[in-house]
């Protein structure tokens, strides 16, 4: 048993003892849009009535209030972020584009620059983004439990993810 586990032992006592460890990569409440950077990992714990974590202090969530236990994952690739920066290049195109044509006097070719960018790196994204191989984007999985009030997502390896899922799919029956 190691530290983090033995942590988790500790605070909960000997009238609800740990079932299950796991170590995950990080756990977040609440709906997030993208995978959390790198960090450290943590333990997450099962017991017969909760699934436990540390974060600063004991989190917890009371089986009886989970409402659906479910795998996703989500995909990271450069091309997911030239579709964030495509359409702002192109709004600050514009503005700029807009500017220089209000404030100087010089060519149009020039004015109309930065709007070109801006479209050329939205078109790029487009262009990337259909030429991309599926298989070739690293996937991070995660355990998405939903309660009545929240949303957990626990981040590791699939392997886990799917071996968390199986065991607190089960302790849920």
């Amino acid at each position: 048993m190691d530290r983090s586990e033995r942590a988790l032992s500790s605070l909960l006592g000997e009238e609800e003892p740990l079932r299950e460890t796991w170590r995950v990569d990080t756990v977040t409440r609440g709906f997030e849009f993208s995978p959390p950077g790198l960090g450290g990992s943590e333990t997450v714990g099962l017991t017969d009535q909760r699934l436990v974590w540390l974060d600063d202090e004991l989190e917890t969530v009371d089986l009886a209030d989970v409402t659906s236990v479910g795998i996703n994952s989500v995909g990271q690739s450069p091309t997911s972020m030239l579709l964030v920066v495509g359409p702002i290049a192109v709004v600050f195109g514009v503005i700029t584009s807009l500017l220089l044509w209000l404030f100087t006097s010089l060519p149009s070719i020039v004015t109309l620059a930065p709007v070109g960018l801006g479209v050329l790196a939205l078109v790029a994204a487009f262009v990337g983004s259909r030429f991309q191989d599926p298989a070739d984007v690293e996937r991070q999985y995660y355990l998405d439990v939903k309660t009545v009030e929240t949303t957990i997502q626990v981040y590791a390896t699939e392997s886990t993810v799917r071996a968390m899922n199986e065991r607190v799919s089960a302790a849920l029956e």
